[in-house]
């Protein structure tokens, strides 16, 4: 679960649906920098899940908004450091900028940023976002 405040429903019902005799299939929260952050945090985040991560063969990485794909580089850049190679990583997205430099496996819908803005019906004002608003 890719960015859990915006992915964690998603996440969820996947994780239900591919339930196996009554067992969920685990969930693990990666967090992710917004726009204006570096990512080196999160990546020293994520090598430190890889314990817990690396107990898994294949990995579904569900994320509810791609604008530009540098997280999903740097994500799937890192699981490949860990030993996974990209054919087990699936990516999932809700909605994917047609721009990504990323591209998810599976997309609910796609957009166009030149076009319009991803925003959730629940999103209030964030301040992460105006290096992405100003680019308008």
């Amino acid at each position: 679960m890719v960015s859990p405040d915006y992915s964690a429903t998603v996440a969820m019902h996947l994780a239900h649906a591919w339930s196996v005799e009554g067992e969920i299939i685990p969930i693990i929260s990666v967090d992710v920098p917004y726009p204006d952050q570096p990512a080196d945090f999160h990546i020293n985040k994520l090598m430190e899940q890889q314990k817990n991560i690396s107990v898994y063969k294949k990995l579904v990485l569900v994320e509810a908004g791609i604008i530009r794909g540098g997280n999903w580089r740097w994500l799937v850049a890192h699981l490949i450091l860990m030993g996974y190679s990209r054919e087990d990583i699936t990516l999932v997205a809700l909605c994917e900028n047609i721009h990504s430099i990323t591209k998810s496996d599976f997309v609910g819908e796609y957009y166009d940023d030149n076009n319009e803005d991803l925003t959730f019906y629940f999103e209030r004002y964030n301040k992460h976002w105006d290096v992405v608003n100003e680019k308008l």
